[in-house]
């Protein structure tokens, strides 16, 4: 198998769900290490589907604010308060881009 086609099948949409899902269940159980890595990686696939421009940014936008509010959960669980705050930061921004693209559409319905 050659590595491009190995690297696209990493950097998928559903592998970074699945890993924002595995992330928060380790949160959940309190596997704060285990969490952190898994939500990492579901950061590292979405910025790089992001950057190439392979899936829709509403698509990746959601998943991504996921991934960045638990990251900062979970870095603060950890004691990693200043590095978390950075990570509630980017997750602020993503949700405010968010509610930007749905006020414009609602706008364009109620003809605003």
């Amino acid at each position: 198998m050659d590595d491009n086609h190995d690297n696209s099948n990493k950097s998928s949409l559903p592998l970074a769900m699945t890993l924002q899902l595995l992330g928060s269940a380790s949160y959940n159980l309190n596997r704060f290490s285990d969490s952190l890595g898994y939500l990492n990686r579901a950061n590292r696939v979405l910025c790089k589907l992001e950057e190439e421009g392979s899936c829709s940014a509403n698509d990746i936008r959601p998943v991504l604010h996921a991934v960045q509010f638990e990251l900062y959960n979970t870095k603060t669980a950890m004691g990693r308060r200043e590095e978390a705050i950075g990570n509630l930061r980017k997750s602020f921004e993503i949700k405010e881009m968010i509610l930007n693209k749905i006020v414009e559409n609602l706008g364009r319905l109620i003809g605003m």
